[in-house]
């Protein structure tokens, strides 16, 4: 499996598969049923412009990577300001945070 298509954290996906090689190890005939119960505790946007490319394993192979997101977005706010300030209260437009976006990222 390739690791940045999974949803699961790798430490619960080792957990599940340890627990699928135990069983397969061991005497029993029966399946292996694991559920998953999860309860959101809370939730929230973190980005509305998602970057491609950007992936699990590319972040680990590359620890600047990390909160790229975030790091982008408090950027983008800023320049939204400042075009504010600059243009009568005038945000920027769609395309001007797509331009900005794929700038930043080259």
């Amino acid at each position: 499996e390739e690791e940045e298509y999974n949803m699961l954290q790798r430490n619960l996906r080792q957990l599940y598969q340890s627990a699928h090689e135990h069983h397969r190890s061991s005497s029993f005939s029966s399946q292996i049923n694991i559920i998953l119960r999860t309860l959101p505790q809370s939730a929230t946007i973190e980005s509305m412009f998602p970057i491609f490319g950007l992936s699990r394993s590319l972040v680990e192979d590359h620890p600047n990577l990390r909160h790229t997101y975030r790091n982008l977005y408090k950027r983008l706010q800023q320049q939204n300001k400042e075009s504010m300030l600059a243009n009568n209260g005038k945000r920027l437009n769609p395309i001007e945070v797509g331009k900005y976006i794929m700038e930043s990222l080259e």
